[in-house]
C-alpha cells in the first residue's frame, strides 16, 4: 500500500497504512461517544469560571455528559468531586479529555488511561505525542488530537 497524506485536526500527517476515518476525520469508534452522554474525565480543568476550559466543561454538562475533574488542585469543580488521579475515579471512564492547560505529561495520563481501560484519549487542540499515540493504539484506545470535544458534540447535536 502506498503512503498518503491525510488531514487530522489542524495538521497533515503521513500515514503508511490504512486508517479508517469517518467523514468528520475522526476514528469511527469515537462517534458513539459524541452522540450520547458518556462518562468523561477532564484533565487540566481550571476553577476560573471565566476560563475557556471551565465554559467548555459547563457546555459538556449541558449536553448530559458526566464529568470527573482529575489532576486538579480543587476539592470540587462545577459541583463534581475532583480526583488526584484518573485511577481514583469511581466506575468506568469512557473518555479522557486532556485540556490545553493540563500540566501532567501525556505519557503519565496515557498510563493511567490504560490502567483505567478508557476507550478514548482526547487531546484538546494540541498534538498527541507519537510515542503515546502508539502505546494507546497498542492497547486498543482510540486517540484524537487537535480537536475540540465540545465543538464536535455540538456539530452532531444540531
Amino acid at each position: 500500500m502506498e503512503a498518503a497524506t491525510v488531514e487530522v485536526g489542524l495538521r497533515s500527517r503521513r500515514v503508511d497504512r490504512f486508517e479508517p476515518l469517518t467523514v468528520s476525520g475522526l476514528p469511527p469508534e469515537v462517534e458513539p461517544f459524541l452522540t450520547a452522554p458518556c462518562r468523561v474525565a477532564v484533565a487540566g480543568m481550571l476553577a476560573d469560571p471565566q476560563s475557556v476550559e471551565f465554559v467548555r466543561a459547563e457546555r459538556l454538562l449541558a449536553y448530559g455528559f458526566q464529568l470527573f475533574p482529575v489532576h486538579s488542585h480543587c476539592g470540587e469543580l462545577l459541583g463534581h468531586s475532583c480526583y488526584a488521579h484518573l485511577t481514583e475515579v469511581p466506575g468506568p471512564v469512557d473518555l479522557l479529555l486532556v485540556l490545553p492547560t493540563n500540566q501532567v505529561p501525556q505519557r503519565d495520563l496515557a498510563a493511567e488511561a490504560i490502567g483505567k481501560q478508557v476507550k478514548v484519549f482526547w487531546v484538546e487542540e494540541a498534538p498527541l505525542d507519537r510515542a503515546v499515540a502508539a502505546r494507546l493504539a497498542g492497547c486498543g484506545i482510540a486517540a484524537v488530537e487537535e480537536r475540540s470535544l465540545q465543538v464536535e458534540v455540538a456539530l452532531r447535536r444540531c
